[in-house]
């Protein structure tokens, strides 16, 4: 996880262990989520912004891939794009 921390698209690792057979990892406290936004602009994105999100989910990918790492389940984050595509269209 170490390796990430140089990414502008990931969280800052705080710090991470384990006691009592429980092991946790602390990270830093984004901004609001993508879905408050999404809520706020009365669940329809124009399209500048999802292209600008889709954008920015390309570079975050890219920027992870270029450390040697493969994002193993992208497809809640495609789900959630799709839902913005339908959202765009919708008359």
């Amino acid at each position: 996880m170490e390796e990430l921390q140089s990414s502008p698209y990931v969280c800052r690792l705080i710090g991470r262990g384990a006691e009592d057979n429980c092991a946790y990892i602390v990270m830093e406290l984004l901004d609001s989520s993508l879905a408050t936004h999404f809520e706020a602009c009365k669940s329809k994105f124009s399209m500048k912004t999802t292209l600008k999100l889709g954008m920015a989910l390309v570079r975050a990918l890219q920027s992870i891939h270029d450390l040697g790492y493969v994002h193993g389940d992208i497809k809640p984050v495609r789900k959630l794009l799709l839902r913005f595509w339908y959202c765009v269209y919708e008359q």
